[in-house]
This record gives C-alpha cells, structure tokens and sequence, in this order.
C-alpha cells in the first residue's frame, strides 16, 4: 500500500521541491534532456531506481523526524509540568522510530523503478484534485492504523507533507545520482518529451513555468494592494477613535467615563482620611539593584564568569513589597494600619522606616529567631546593543521557621489586630488578609481575624496564595477575594495539576472554572479575578445565580511596558477602596484595572497617587480603554443616571 503510495506520490513531492530548483537558464538544455530520455526508453525505464528509493527515504525519515518532535516535546512537558509525563505515548514513539530504522536499512536492499504513468505525474499541476489526493493518501498512510499517540496525528496532519518534500529536495542538493536524476535544466523537456511518446496532451514545462512567474506577478500585485488596504483600515481605525473621541455624547462614550474617573480622583484625594483599613499579611522589602557588566580590565574575576557594577546609587532601591505594597498603594486613597512579622535584622528595621514616609500606621510584630523577607532583584544591562535587560530574583526568606514561629506568637498577634481598630481613633471600615504563604497566615490566625470581622461588621477582603483550603469555611462571610490566574486555578485544582500552568500561561480560566470556583467557595460574595493580559473578570451572585463580567487591560505599546510585579496590590487598593465608597463592582474594578495598566508602566517600588491618575485621562490608551470596554462603560453609567 505504501509503495504504491510512492509511487502515485513521486510526482506531487517533485511538484513542491521542483519550485526551489528550476532557474531561468532550464531552457537552454534541452536537447541534453531529449538525449537523457531516450536513452532511459532504450532499457524501458524512465528513471531509474535510485529516485523510487529517494522518495521512499525521504518518507521515512520524516516520520522518524516527527517521532522524534514528539519525544521531545514530552520531555520538555515533563520538566514544565513537574514530572508529568505519558508513558504510553513514550513506548509506541520509541517502538515506531525502531520499526522506521528497519525500514531504512532494508530500503538500501531493495530496487525501484518508474512507469510512464508516474513520469507523467511528475509534472502534474500541484492545484488539481489528484494532487491533493496524494497528499491525503500520504497522510494516512503515514498515520497508519496502529492507533498512534495524540501529539504524532496532530504533526503528521500538519507537517508531514512539508516535512517528506523537505527531506527529499534535501536528497536532491546532497546526492549526486539524484541530482543528476532531478536535473532543474533537464525537467525542462520532459514534457515534450512525454507528449510524443504518450501521443497526449501533457502541457509543456515551460509554459507552467511562464504562468507560475504570471502568477507571482499577480501575487506580487496582489501584496501590494493588501498593503494598500491595510493602509487604509489603520486610517479607518484612527477616524474611528477620533469619531468616538468627539461624538460628545457622555452617556455611550469616553467622555462620561473620563469624568466619572476624574470624580474618583477627587473623592479619594480629597476624603482620603475617610475610609480605615486594616491590612494584615506577609510584609517583605523589595531590594532592587540594576548593573552592568564588568569589563576584564576593571576587575579581578577570581573563578567568576561575570562581575557586575553599580555605578551610582541611584541604581540601587529598597522599597515596600507583599502586604506591605498594598498598604502602601492604600496610603494614597485612605488611613491603612498595616501588622506584618519582621525579624531584629537590618531588612526589618528598613521596612519600619519606610512605612514611616507614605504614613502608614506599622504594628510590626518582631520575632527575633526569624528573617525578614526580603526579594532582591538584579537587572543586568545588556553589552549588546538592542538586546534587552536581563533580571534575577533571590528570595531571603524561611517560610518554615516563619510559620512556626507565627503559631507560638499566635496570641499576640491576635492582641494587636483587636488592638489596632484604636489606631486612629475612629473604627476599621475593613480587613484585608494578603498571604503569600510565608507562614504568617494560617488556618487559625484566618478564623480568629475573620471573627474579629464579623464582631465589628466590617467586611473582609482576602488576597490569596495557592492555599486556598485555610479560607473555606462556610461560617465565615468573606466580601470579595482577588486571586490572580494562577492563584484562582489553585483554589480550583489540587497543586501540581497540569491545567494550573496553562491557564496562568493563557492568562484565563476555563470556562467551567467560574462556576467551579463560585461553587467551592459558597462563603466569598464576590470573585474579582485579576487577569494579567485579558484584564481583569468578575464573578458575583445575584438572584438569579452567578454573573460574570469581563475588564478588558489598558492598551500600551510594547515599549511602555516597564515590570507587572506589584501592579497586583495597586489593584486591590483602588478596587476595594471603591467598593467601601459603595461604588459598584463594575465601577471599582474598571478603575483599579485603568490604575494597575498604568503602574506597568512604572519601575519597581511605585505606586500610583489620585493626582497622577488624572493627568492620564487625557492620552489615547485611556481613549482606547474606554472604547474597549463600551458594554460595561454604558452599564455603568446607566447605573448613575
């Protein structure tokens, strides 16, 4: 069956490769090719063996090729995925590329040759039925029945073909008989020359080539026009956003929007000592360095490959970081009471001074015994022009000796949250939990904090790790919890499974996950999913069940992109803070998501002020934002008719 195959297949493989090989001087060896062919008529072959058995190689080896694809992309998978792999998959690949080694090698042993009705194929039109035909057979051919792995269909579907003609012009450049055989000149005339000795109507080479350069022409032609087209589409998109920019109806266009987040701007600025917070998680201190590479001649490299230098001082930071970020970002829309573990190091006393400045109230808890966490970021500049900078994160920290030492301090951090609604003199309008499982919150510690919620009926927010399991108690009300994807796909699936990693790759959930997670945590109100490249969505129940709303991100250009990491606590700030100014989830998310966009914008270490804000409610992206999130733009404003 399969040499059959080849044998119909010959002439579609050289119709592909032959694209490649034939040049404008083909014309001039013509009567070389006449010469050729008579002399194959004489022994009644018209091309001996040694082009059957390149066919029936280049078959082969590309199935061999794509077992080998395979393998690999299971190894990788396995190293991606933690240790998962498919056994069985494994087996039948190795099995298939020993059977294909086989046949290789009994291939040398065999010989082939070509009738007319294959030389006639040759030339074939690569457009036709038959053409595709083949290629159909080849396919299945190459799948076989023998019930092949998933990954192995999928490449022979795709690639298989491409692959064959790939490895057989590959033949044609590298083998001597072969080329001699494939000839560009010589193809010229074995048209003609089979029209006389068929007595059919096989149309000249020549002319296929002539309307194959006739047809690049008109392809050529045909790219030009696009780019025309593709011209005036982008002018039609900038009428478009200018039309939207000016149509002056503030109920269905930016306008509306844009005052509506200016008024937002100016309510947080302006009652900024309102609202209370009280903030109690995993603080940590960001210690940021950028350098760039040594030159030989300026240091002494020891058994070092690289040194790096900081040249100025200014290329060196330490800022806020974990829950200690998001009372910051807090500290510029409201009163925030921060309580965190720090350890009688350097790094903790740093953090206290730095809560010092934007004004937050820190309640640290000091535990000699352990360390304070602390993420040091190294950004290397590149030698090389236009390559872009590399970046480096050491994680100083002991999750472990944290955790246990936070249990024996149970009681005393208890003590200072029910201490800390006195901070200020005025009562805590809520509680924000922010764990990133450096062994502050517990089980216990959520039970106890989430009494002290209910007791004073102020709501509690959770910022969750991968542990979700510390936050499912149907006894306790939680108002919204705001995971990231990957977090959201570890409170849906047990740690390790596969589907986590892709969905965080993906940046979404699947489809069924929304309901699974409202499902599973029956005690949160509201989901409020932060999104990364799609936005943010937002799960909430209502009379008639779960409603979800999707945020579509803030438009930038590539190289207003600065670092994601911390843009996740802005975000929490200005969407819890707009919640407890009871502006709806639409409202509050809309703006936390516009604010986290811009602070990709800025380095590490800076959070985003109600004045800087505003100055961005005049630039194109804040334009195309709105637009980009029409629906749930005139949803709200509806709301505030």
């Amino acid at each position: 069956m399969i040499e059959e195959i080849f044998l119909l297949g010959l002439g579609t493989i050289l119709n592909v490769a032959r694209d490649g090989i034939i040049g404008n001087t083909a014309y001039a060896l013509s009567d070389k090719a006449k010469i050729y062919l008579k002399e194959c008529l004489k022994d009644k072959k018209i091309i001996n063996d040694d082009l059957q058995k390149s066919v029936c190689k280049s078959f082969l080896v590309g199935l061999k090729n794509i077992c080998d694809d395979c393998l690999n992309d299971i190894e990788r998978n396995r190293v991606d995925r933690d240790g998962f792999h498919d056994p069985e998959a494994i087996r039948w690949l190795n099995q298939k590329k020993e059977n294909l080694n086989k046949n290789l090698q009994n291939l040398k042993t065999k010989e082939y040759f070509l009738q007319e009705n294959e030389v006639k194929f040759l030339i074939g039109d690569s457009s036709s039925d038959e053409f595709e035909e083949v290629k159909r057979k080849l396919v299945k051919a190459a799948i076989g029945n023998d019930n092949p792995p998933e990954c192995y269909k999928k490449e022979i579907d795709k690639t298989f073909f491409l692959r064959m003609c790939f490895f057989f012009a590959n033949d044609i450049k590298h083998d001597q008989v072969i080329s001699n055989i494939i000839d560009a000149k010589l193809l010229t005339e074995i048209a003609d020359s089979l029209q006389r000795m068929t007595e059919k109507a096989v149309p000249d080479l020549s002319i296929k080539m002539d309307s194959f350069y006739k047809k690049m022409g008109e392809v050529d032609s045909t790219l030009k026009e696009v780019k025309i087209i593709a011209s005036e589409i982008n002018g039609n998109v900038k009428t478009l956003l200018n039309k939207k920019e000016n149509e002056g109806i503030p109920k269905t266009t930016y306008r509306g929007m844009r005052t509506l987040f200016q008024e937002l701007c100016e309510e947080y600025e302006s009652h900024k000592k309102v609202k209370n917070i009280l903030i109690v998680g995993d603080v940590m201190l960001d210690h940021k360095m950028e350098g760039r590479e040594a030159e030989y001649e300026e240091v002494q490299f020891h058994d070092l490959k690289r040194v790096y230098k900081l040249s100025d001082k200014s290329y060196e930071s330490k800022t806020l970081g974990g829950a200690a970020n998001v009372a910051w970002a807090f500290s510029k829309v409201s009163r925030v009471t921060l309580i965190g573990v720090i350890g009688s190091d350097c790094e903790g006393e740093t953090l206290v001074n730095l809560c010092k400045e934007p004004e937050i109230n820190f309640l640290p808890i000091r535990i000699p015994q352990v360390m304070t966490t602390t993420k040091i970021y190294f950004y290397s500049e590149s030698p090389r022009q236009g390559e872009e900078k590399s970046s480096t994160r050491f994680d100083r920290e002991d999750s472990d000796l944290m955790e246990s030492a936070c249990n024996d301090c149970h009681d005393y951090i208890i003590t200072k949250i029910n201490e800390a609604g006195d901070s200020h003199n005025s009562p805590i309008d809520c509680i924000v939990l922010k764990d990133h499982e450096k062994g502050m919150i517990s089980e216990k510690l959520f039970k106890e904090v989430s009494k002290i919620a209910h007791e004073r009926k102020i709501p509690l927010f959770v910022d969750p790790k991968y542990k979700w399991r510390i936050f499912n108690n149907k006894g306790v009300k939680i108002e919204a919890i705001l995971p990231n994807i990957k977090e959201a796909s570890s409170g849906i699936y047990p740690k390790g499974n596969i589907q986590i990693r892709i969905n965080a790759r993906e940046s979404t959930l699947l489809p069924q996950n929304y309901k699974t997670l409202v499902d599973t945590y029956p005690n949160c109100g509201n989901f409020i999913i932060k999104a990364d490249k799609n936005g943010a969505v937002i799960l909430s129940m209502n009379a008639n069940g779960m409603d979800k709303e999707e945020i579509k991100p803030l438009p930038l250009n590539k190289d207003e992109f600065v670092t994601g990491v911390g843009c996740g606590d802005v975000f929490d700030a200005f969407a819890i803070i707009g919640i407890l100014h009871k502006h709806s989830l639409e409202e509050s998310v809309l703006f936390a998501n516009f604010v986290a966009g811009l602070r990709t914008k800025k380095p590490l270490g800076v959070v985003m002020s109600p004045g800087e804000i505003k100055q961005e409610l005049e630039t194109e992206s804040f334009t195309k934002y709105i637009i980009d999130n029409e629906r749930v733009v005139n949803k709200i404003l509806e709301l505030k008719k």
